[in-house]
């Protein structure tokens, strides 16, 4: 999900302000079937309650015996007691101040038939409610399968953090008793909802039925493979497997705009008026599919779904669930201007679709594996499309690359953990800048430094073959090693992702004799990664040294046979995690511009300098 933060992200370009999100891989054996949710919702849009029906069959894949299950119950984070959610979002939740509880109550829960609700334990911290722990009568072994079924009714607060309601508008999201991830030494994985951070869950084969009022039009994780209006309810039958999560979205006054792309339907559903935002969404649905598709592997769901919430139900854009996307936008978007909030919204939570809805992550613990990658994608994403030379921002003449405006934002404070950190531990003006866009930011230095097509490799390789698996970081890591050499990671990678380490290399002095030129560098943090410097002589002939791999310090000589006008470290602008550039380059002193409109080109030209090349 984008964060709530990108949408304050400001960078002010010519006075124009513009908006820029267990070790070893789970993989369940070949052929062993899902464990299966088959929910039915009925919704009612006076009181906002969901009455819920779940039948779970879960198998123990771990190896020893489960003498307890753990449910996820996100809705009680709504409930006004002091829940974590409540605690660290200070009772704000995107912006927005919460003032009606939410929350889920379990009517009856029965294991193999026998009621088992008074059982459950609902507080297994302080306040929070968020997870319910089942101690069973007898432990399942190894290999055994039970059936669970659950009633309970949730009740959704007014929208402000993913799920709600906001007039007759209904997002439908962590709505049921969801299990946790049961790991395979058999300890359960299951998160509180923290203010940060997202939702981990296995994969499974579901089932939904959804119940609204028959002019309501639904859209669901899934393919509907059923639709009938019963009296005055309307009765749909969606189906979607393998997948992590299961939701729905109802409104009154949603218009839809259905395409077929390749193999995949997609659906847009946008209020009304919004048709030219529509076309913008299923244009950057289109370029995401193919070049992610490439990439990571084929999408894995016969249709997508794109929901562009109304004005007022902003609480429930920019968020990824399984065959769906929550997106934002603005309803009339100005022909030749883009300015990050629609494109980038869509193309992200898009990416979403294979990062982790596809290679599922710990969005708690390693939040940087599926936010990371996605916004590296989205970024990938947006210089390519719609021609290669856009950027991320389009004012006429004035392009700004994607990775730059990201560089412009993330590198302007770097207190804080490392962008592998887990989700908790980040207040929330760090949280975007460093799992989403310096992850990103140093995965395009890696790919710029060592190249393309291995880079490309690496990440393609890691999502085709942890595809529908639970993974951890060091399966990245290998997939990196796998095509840049034994010790690649741990030499260049984990110093940057886990320590928190920046390249940071500068000009510790620049001397011209007019005979000679002598140029000291040296490296002050982070791994040893290739590096040139480059002299621009006053004849404009440019020359370029390699910077020794096992020196810090270096010292340049070389023979001056014109003036010098300029050194550079990395004069390709390959590193973008350098925290500051103004120490890479040495320019020789010139006359001090006259005017208002010289002084006006030197500051222009020494903007676009320090964003990009």
């Amino acid at each position: 999900m984008l964060p709530a933060v990108r949408a304050g992200i400001a960078i002010v370009v010519l006075g124009v302000a513009i908006i820029a999100k267990v070790a070893g891989s789970a993989r369940a054996q070949a052929g062993a079937p899902l464990d299966r949710y088959v929910l039915s919702a009925r919704l009612d849009v006076v009181t906002h309650r969901v009455e819920g029906h779940a039948s779970i069959r879960w198998t123990n894949r771990s190896s020893a015996p489960v003498r307890e299950l753990c449910f996820h119950t996100y809705l009680n984070a709504f409930d006004l007691r002091g829940s974590r959610l409540w605690r660290e979002s200070g009772g704000r939740l995107r912006g927005i101040p919460l003032k009606r509880p939410g929350g889920i109550e379990i009517a009856s829960l029965r294991v193999d038939g026998v009621e088992s609700v008074a059982r459950l334990e609902h507080e297994l911290e302080p306040a929070d409610r968020t997870r319910v722990r089942l101690p069973l009568a007898a432990p399942i072994e190894p290999g055994r399968s039970v059936t669970l079924e659950a009633r309970f009714v949730s009740r959704l607060p007014p929208l402000s953090l993913r799920a709600g309601w906001w007039g007759s508008f209904h997002v439908v999201a962590q709505w049921f008793p969801k299990l946790g991830v049961l790991d395979p030494s058999g300890r359960w994985i299951c998160h509180p909802y923290h203010a940060l951070g997202e939702f981990h869950a296995d994969f499974a084969s579901y089932e939904l039925r959804t119940d609204v009022p028959a002019e309501y039009v639904v859209a669901a994780s899934g393919e509907r493979v059923q639709s009938r209006v019963q009296g005055d309810r309307r009765l749909e039958h969606w189906t979607l497997s393998p997948a992590r999560d299961v939701m729905f979205v109802a409104w009154d006054r949603f218009v839809e705009r259905t395409e077929r792309h390749g193999d995949v339907r997609v659906r847009v559903l946008h209020p009304p008026g919004w048709q030219l935002a529509a076309e913008r969404h299923l244009e950057v649905a289109r370029a995401a599919l193919d070049r992610f598709g490439a990439l990571f592997g084929p999408y894995p769901y016969p249709v997508l779904t794109i929901v562009v919430p109304p004005r007022g139900a902003e609480g429930a854009a920019g968020m990824e669930y399984p065959a769906l996307v929550m997106t934002a936008g603005l309803p009339w978007p100005v022909p030749g201007v883009r300015a990050g909030m629609l494109e980038e919204v869509t193309a992200h939570e898009i990416a979403h679709q294979w990062f982790p809805m596809t290679v599922g992550s710990d969005e708690v613990e390693h939040p940087m594996l599926d936010e990371g990658l996605a916004q590296w994608a989205t970024a990938d994403l947006l210089r390519r499309y719609p021609r290669p030379d856009r950027g991320a921002l389009d004012l006429g003449p004035l392009r700004v690359g994607p990775f730059e405006v990201l560089r412009a934002w993330a590198m302007r404070a770097r207190t804080g953990p490392p962008p592998l950190a887990p989700a908790h531990a980040f207040q929330p003006w760090q949280y975007g800048r460093t799992v989403y866009a310096r992850a990103a930011l140093a995965l395009e230095s890696v790919r710029r430094v060592w190249g393309a097509e291995r880079f490309e490799r690496a990440l393609g390789g890691y999502a085709r073959r942890h595809r529908f698996a639970l993974v951890v970081p060091h399966r990245l890591w290998e997939a990196f090693d796998a095509t840049h050499g034994a010790g690649f990671s741990a030499r260049s990678l984990r110093p940057i992702f886990e320590d928190g380490q920046l390249v940071d290399r500068r000009l510790q002095a620049v001397e011209t004799t007019g005979r000679r030129l002598r140029v000291v560098l040296r490296r002050v943090e982070g791994p040893r990664w290739p590096d040139e410097v480059e002299v621009l002589w006053g004849d404009g002939r440019r020359e370029r040294w390699a910077w020794p791999d096992d020196r810090d310090a270096w010292t340049l000589e070389v023979p001056q046979r014109a003036p010098v006008r300029r050194v550079q470290i990395d004069p390709d602008r390959r590193v973008l995690i350098d925290p500051s550039r103004r120490d890479d380059v040495w320019t020789a002193p010139a006359p001090r511009p006259r005017g208002a409109l010289g002084i006006a080109t030197s500051s222009v030209q020494a903007l676009l300098g320090a964003l990009g090349p």
